[in-house]
């Protein structure tokens, strides 16, 4: 199908029977009448846009106007004195476009998309098209189109071999290799990016002053790019591409929806954002807030420049002002289109350290008309600002996908905004220009002009070195006559080029230049001369620029990366850098970044260039960095104890804060408490010991030498701990800490300790110890623990006994003293929730079950099918990646605490999480997820309506024959009347809604979880997991249920009776996979068999899939069966396997629908490293139900 090729009787002063030129490679061996017919439906559509205008589309306020034509939209457009409005291209020369480039020639290229919102990959119906102006009017009459079958185009770039179109799941270079502008070359240079969302598909190609191409990619358009064995997951980012490599890389992440890319005369990225703040500059290797999603482990993030905000919030296209033909008050100005606010605004940005600071400045345009939508902002050749208008009434993409039929799809717009009589010059033309006259443009006034020139000149061929000499001579001039402008721009062509020697970044180094300097820096870091290498490490701690010791720093952790320079000298340039810090929001954070990478392996250098750090200021703009820094190196899990502790007793020897030497110290002690191997447990607790010891000798740490006592196993010291514990007068952090250590090292004295402790806890403690210690005692497997505490109940506060009770239910003995009480009358049933009853209904025996029926009934124990479904898969994406808590809190607060509590943070609606809920990780996932499997009557959701019609839902705070008090979520309690109410009753259903994981993205469930399996508050070092909490780290067991935890990791619900050699390890790697289970055959004729039932999901076709791995210097025989039928007999070795893995894929269409039992049979292949690895098993289904 084709577009309408119209007349232009819109046009004002032309007229319809004027003649044009249309070419179209598309069109060539097709009658008009066909592409007349094909483009019908397509006037349709745009009619029936205009019947449906009676309703109020997405973040608009009211039904949109009718459209106008192209010259009725640009007459009511509102723009600053002296600045004026031209019509340069509109409908049907131009329709839907999407994104442009200017060439060389003064002519538009522009794409073209009929097919959006479509979501399918494959070929299409739109197209690039070059838009021409032959007589000099100002005003396009001719066009051609370039290429076609394309889907969303939505981005392009021009040259370095081509033209470059972002047409996800591709970035495409098309080329036309006979000179009739007509692509007949199609390559595929990068393919793996979403159409998930497309409205943030890939966009805004252009090319960078290093010659790379860059562009952005939205947060919810998941991309996934595999290059040369390297993976790239990500969403939101600004990615980039070598033109001669193709190579990919993630050059920052972050923000939401970008849609444009700026370069300021320093060559410094900008960008713009929907929906969270609009204006970014970006900095490679940074990792920036995101809309939503999740953030890396470790994430230190980078914040947006501005703190004002526009009309609206949906930005699209941005713009660096950098033309002669704009006054001076605009020039060095950003402007971006607005398409919900239908206008252009304005910036201005100044410098801050080594960042930038946003400024709103009054609108550059206004539209006046709702369906101006700028989708892309360009300075052509004349130095006018060009518009790129889609012109719709839908903005939003849930309009579009809502009302397909209701896009218009015939309208399209580009306007020029100018200042003056400015005249646009059709003899432009740049493609025949001489060597001099390109060098020249490199200071011209007008950014397009340089960023042209200095395209053309990368892409010019120098047999006989005449460019790279004229480059070397611009670069090198120092007199006043040279602008520093063209110095930069030719500095940038040599690196775009490849051709900058060692000499010649020496003398960029050494320019008078920040930016120059900046520059020879970040283009240096493929440099392995000593010379270089030297001057550069100079600049990161010396230079008076602080974009240049950011730099600097960068550039130290790529060479020590790349391993030119040794570590001592790289984290010495990163300090360096960041002891003069300024507090710019950037510096620390990008050094940080950059450091994490490269912390691995050289933990004894990182500290012996971090020692001066620890007398800074706890303020100090660089401080944060180093102190994050060590957390990271501590947390490493292949850190060795010895190299833990010398990194500590580095900052205890060069006078680190009291704070920071406790919660590093804390940090390791709680790396020895929670070690399960002894040997690595004992080399712990050596090192941490002795560290514990030496810190503890500053009089203000005294309690850490105690703990260092404890650690090393000398004898009374838990009962020095725990008395230490006892006083309340010592911070109620310091003691937590100390009983955490207790009940790791010795049990037993801390069930003494903890019975004397409850009865006089509610009297002599605070609430905060005391939630933290019952955390503790929890642990504690010890029968007298519950009949104390269910003694002490009665002086306990009432807000508080809910954790007493969370506790009791969690054992069984524990349980049965619970059932002893309330049977007693000394507790009420209602004391206890249906959780908490159906957790106390898990671990009873038959006899306990019978008790715990006679006093609340029957329990439905049976799942909703669909829900167990859901905990099963969420079981999944929580083994198949690491939660953040600090990041989890965030998603608490949002998530949860608007009705309940955890840690002092949040509402009281449902139940205080910090002692409810969360006793084993089974029954935080059933309950976070299955909210109403078991409904208690004290959390049991009651509606009430009331005689003015008033539905008022909430929980039960007080009944009274008088009233009715009901706490609703968000905390808030109403008093209701009895004689108001008409009607009363009690949902089945939970008040906590059940699609908790379709309103998280897979990493924020993974943070929430990782907070919520803490048993304390996250970031602090005491806290720890929860039981049943699956940890990511190489363990072992050939104990049956230990086996069916570990298998958790990869097939939930799977067990495993007997294993073969080594037992079954649950690995953090293997073959370049994370969390792979391997297990041996337990001799040649008996398998390790793998078992369990599975609910098959229903679907047109539904494959399992499961990844299989080997011992390199071995294989084995993988037996798969299903109900007791082989479905799979495969070998899984060197042979079979490629890459390190292979995904075994069953096809269980005919049993879907049904439970079925599935077994996996690790079988001996000879008798030679039969060791079997298994991956994290996925679902493929088509056509699913």
């Amino acid at each position: 199908m084709r577009f309408v090729l119209g007349s232009r009787a819109d046009r004002g002063s032309r007229r319809s029977s004027e003649p044009r030129s249309i070419e179209s490679s598309s069109l060539r061996g097709r009658s008009i009448v066909r592409r007349i017919l094909a483009a019908l439906p397509f006037a349709i559509v745009g009619m029936a846009a205009l019947s449906a205008q009676e309703q109020v589309p997405h973040n608009q306020s009211q039904p949109p106007n009718d459209p106008y034509s192209a010259d009725e939209a640009a007459a009511r457009m509102t723009v600053p004195e002296g600045f004026t409005v031209d019509v340069v291209a509109s409908e049907p020369d131009l329709v839907n476009p999407v994104a442009m480039a200017i060439d060389e020639r003064g002519r538009f290229w522009v794409c073209e998309s009929i097919e959006y919102p479509r979501t399918e990959a494959g070929e299409g119906r739109d197209r690039i098209r070059i838009l021409e102006d032959t007589d000099g009017d100002g005003r396009i009459d001719r066009t051609k189109v370039f290429a076609d079958g394309l889907n969303i185009p939505s981005g392009i770039a021009l040259g370095r071999g081509g033209v470059w179109v972002a047409n996800a799941p591709d970035l495409l270079l098309l080329k036309d290799t006979d000179g009739d502008d007509v692509a007949d070359s199609r390559e595929t240079i990068v393919t793996g990016f979403g159409r998930t969302d497309t409205h943030e598909l890939p966009n805004s190609l252009v090319w960078g002053p290093d010659g790379w191409l860059y562009g952005l990619n939205g947060v919810f358009n998941y991309s996934r790019v595999e290059q040369s064995g390297e993976v790239f997951d990500f969403t939101c980012a600004m990615f980039r591409v070598d033109p001669v490599t193709h190579r990919f890389e993630l050059f920052a992440e972050g923000t939401s929806n970008p849609w444009g890319i700026a370069w300021n005369e320093a060559g410094e990225a900008f960008l713009s954002a929907c929906v969270i703040d609009h204006l970014w500059h970006l900095s490679p290797g940074g990792y920036y807030h995101r809309q939503a999603g999740p953030y890396p482990p470790g994430t230190w993030k980078i914040e947006s420049i501005v703190e004002h905000r526009h009309q609206m919030a949906a930005y699209c296209g941005i713009q660096w002002l950098d033309s002669p033909a704009f006054p001076e008050a605009y020039r060095g100005r950003l402007v971006m289109g607005n398409i919900h606010g239908n206008c252009l605004n304005l910036d201005a940005i100044e410098r801050w350290g080594a960042t930038y600071r946003g400024r709103g400045e009054p609108d550059l345009l206004q539209a006046n008309d709702a369906w101006f939508m700028p989708v892309a902002q360009q300075l052509g050749p004349d130095g006018a600002l060009y518009v790129l208008d889609w012109y719709d009434r839908y903005h939003c993409y849930q309009d579009a996908r809502r009302d397909p039929e209701g896009i218009d799809r015939l309208k399209g717009r580009l306007y020029r905004l100018r200042h003056g009589e400015l005249r646009w010059d059709s003899r432009f033309d740049l493609s025949q220009a001489s060597l001099e006259r390109l060098i020249d443009g490199l200071g011209d006034g007008n950014a397009f002009i340089r960023s042209t020139c200095r395209r053309l000149l990368i892409d010019r061929p120098d047999p006989d070195g005449r460019l790279n000499a004229a480059l070397r001579e611009v670069i090198d001039d120092r007199s006043d006559s040279r602008s520093v402008t063209a110095q930069r721009e030719a500095l940038w062509t040599s690196i775009s080029r490849g051709d900058v020697s060692s000499r010649d970044r020496l003398v960029a180094l050494d320019h008078p230049d920040p930016v120059i300097r900046m520059w020879a820096l970040r283009d240096a870091i493929r440099s392995d001369d000593a010379e270089v290498l030297r001057a550069g490490l100079a600049l990161a701690s010396d230079d008076a620029d602080p974009s240049v010791r950011l730099q600097g720093a960068v550039t130290a952790a790529g060479w020590l990366e790349r391993g030119v320079i040794p570590a001592e000298e790289a984290f010495a340039a990163m300090v360096g850098a960041l002891q003069a810090a300024p507090d710019d929001g950037l510096t620390g954070r990008l050094v940080y970044a950059h450091a994490a990478r490269v912390l691995d392996g050289n933990d004894a250098a990182f500290a012996t260039a971090a020692r001066a750090a620890w007398t800074w200021p706890s303020e100090h703009p660089g401080r944060e960095a180093i102190e994050r820094c060590t957390d990271r190196l501590l947390d490493l899990p292949d850190v060795s104890p010895a190299a833990a502790a010398a990194t500590v007793r580095g900052m205890l020897d060069a006078g680190a804060d009291d704070a920071t030497l406790r919660r590093a110290t804390l940090r390791l002690i709680d790396r020895w408490a929670t070690e399960t191997e002894d040997e690595i447990r004992a080399a712990w607790r050596e090192a941490v010991g002795e560290l514990a010891i030496a810190t503890g000798a500053r009089p203000s740490l005294a309690d850490l030498a105690l703990a260092g006592r404890v650690v090393r196993g000398e004898a009374g010291a838990v009962d020095d701990l725990l008395a230490a514990v006892s006083e309340t007068s010592r911070p109620s952090a310091e003691r937590a800490s100390g009983l955490k250590l207790a009940v790791a090292a010795d049990p037993s004295r801390a069930t003494e300790w903890g019975l004397a402790w409850i009865r006089a806890a509610a009297e002599t403690d605070e609430a905060e110890f005391r939630a933290t210690s019952l955390a503790q005692l929890a642990r504690l497997d010890d029968p007298r623990l519950g009949p104390a505490l269910i003694d002490a109940l009665p002086s306990w506060p009432t807000e508080e006994r809910g954790r007493i009770v969370e506790m009791l239910t969690g054992r069984a003995a524990w349980g049965a003293a619970l059932i002893d009480a309330i049977e007693e009358k000394r507790l009420a049933a209602a004391d206890l929730n249906a959780n908490q009853v159906r957790k106390l209904n898990a671990v009873a025996d038959e006899a306990l079950r019978a008790r715990i029926s006679q006093v609340w009934g029957t329990l439905r124990e049976g799942r909703d099918p669909a829900r167990e479904q859901v905990i099963a898969q969420v079981r999944r994406t929580l083994t198949a990646g690491i939660g953040d808590p600090i990041r989890g809190q965030a998603v608490f607060d949002r998530v949860c605490a608007p009705c309940h509590r955890l840690y002092g943070r949040g509402a009281e609606v449902g139940p205080d999480l910090t002692g409810n809920g969360r006793g084993s990780f089974d029954q935080l996932l059933s309950n976070a997820l299955d909210p109403s499997l078991v409904i208690g009557a004290s959390y049991q959701a009651t509606l009430v309506e009331t005689e003015d019609g008033q539905v008022v839902t909430g929980l039960v705070m007080q009944e009274t024959p008088d009233r009715l008090v009901l706490r609703t979520q968000g905390d808030v309690v109403v008093e209701q009347p009895r004689e108001t109410i008409l009607a009363q009753r009690r949902s089945e259903l939970s008040l906590m809604p059940e699609n908790l994981e379709t309103s998280l993205q897979e990493q924020e469930l993974r943070d929430l979880f990782a907070l919520l399996t803490l048993d304390g508050p996250a970031g602090e070092a005491a806290s720890s997991r929860i039981p049943g909490a699956l940890e990511a780290h190489a363990r072992g067991s050939d104990d049956p249920d230990t086996m069916r935890a570990l298998l958790g990791w990869v097939l939930p619900d799977f067990g495993c009776r007997e294993v073969g050699e080594g037992g079954m390890e649950l690995l953090t790697e293997h073959a370049g996979r994370r969390g792979a289970i391997r297990v041996h055959p337990i001799d040649r004729e008996t398998p390790c068999r793998i078992e369990g039932k599975i609910e098959v999901p229903r679907g047109e076709r539904v494959v399992w899939r499961l990844p299989l791995s080997h011992d390199p210097r071995g294989d084995w025989r993988v037996v798969v069966r299903v109900d007791g039928e082989m479905v799979a007999d495969e070998s899984i070795g060197t042979a079979t396997v490629r890459d390190g893995w292979l995904d075994l894929q069953l096809d269980l269409t005919r049993w879907a629908g049904q439970q079925v039992d599935l077994s996996i049979d690790c079988t001996a292949s000879g008798w030679s490293w039969e060791f079997a690895y298994l991956g994290r098993a996925t679902w493929k289904i088509d056509g699913a139900e």
